[in-house]
């Protein structure tokens, strides 16, 4: 029985965008200063900019993840949020 208002799947999901999420994750873990040199310039022209400071927001469901995967997911918000603490959104 099917509640009111409740979703069910019609069809196959589709893994592929998962799947490449994942894989440029891992990319980014295996030269990591390589990509913060290329988000630098992009990071400090919204600075300059006057745009407010980006925030990473926390992954509601990490637990459903490989653990490595959810031990990045818990804590790279937090790091991502405390290396912008610096950028001035008085403006």
């Amino acid at each position: 029985m099917l509640f009111p208002g409740s979703v069910r799947a019609s069809g196959p999901v589709p893994a592929a965008p998962f799947l490449a999420r994942v894989s440029a994750l891992y990319k980014v873990l295996e030269a990591p200063e390589r990509y913060a040199k290329r988000l630098a310039p992009s990071l400090a022209r919204q600075q300059e900019g006057g745009d407010p400071r980006p925030v990473a927001l926390p992954m509601a469901s990490a637990y459903r993840l490989r653990p490595e995967l959810g031990l990045i997911a818990t804590v790279l918000p937090g790091l991502l949020n405390f290396a912008l603490e610096k950028w001035d959104n008085s403006s």
